[in-house]
């Protein structure tokens, strides 16, 4: 098959055994995990939990909510991020969502065995407020727990 299903549209040919493009994966689709996606932000999750829209692309229709994960030991990427976002957008052409959620796996070393602290998130926070971004939204810290990450196992494929 010559591939058109992400958005980088690379047109390499993906056999049954292997794929030549940017993500070199074969013809078939891997899928981690099939499970109804709650926790979104209010304008994609709705009122009864996702209702997101796609196109025929699969693009949402309406709106974009540029997302950064906030990681432990990492406060200055989340600056040139947020640096970029400023700089590239006019206030309101997009709502940010600045996440706290990152949850290390089991045996992670280093700067990402951790949770973020409050700390860090509050500099973050106040980082994307005097960057002029206001539109979006922030997490609760109690985002970060095990409970919400889920096993990627392929359970409900």
């Amino acid at each position: 098959m010559i591939c058109t299903l992400c958005p980088r549209n690379c047109g390499a040919e993906r056999t049954a055994e292997h794929g030549s493009g940017f993500c070199g994966m074969p013809a078939g689709l891997r899928v981690a995990r099939a499970m109804l996606h709650q926790w979104e932000e209010p304008p994609i999750s709705g009122t009864n939990g996702a209702g997101t829209v796609y196109d025929e692309n699969g693009l949402m229709k309406q709106g974009v909510i540029l997302r950064h994960l906030v990681l432990p030991g990492y406060l200055n990427n989340t600056r040139q991020v947020l640096d970029w976002i400023a700089e590239t957008f006019a206030p309101g052409d997009v709502a940010m969502s600045l996440m706290s959620q990152y949850t290390p796996p089991t045996g992670m070393t280093g700067r990402l065995a951790r949770r973020v602290t409050a700390a860090e998130y509050r500099a973050a926070v106040t980082y994307m407020r005097n960057c002029g971004i206001e539109d979006g939204f922030v997490q609760e810290r109690t985002s970060a727990e095990e409970a919400y990450t889920p096993a990627f196992d392929g359970t409900g494929v």
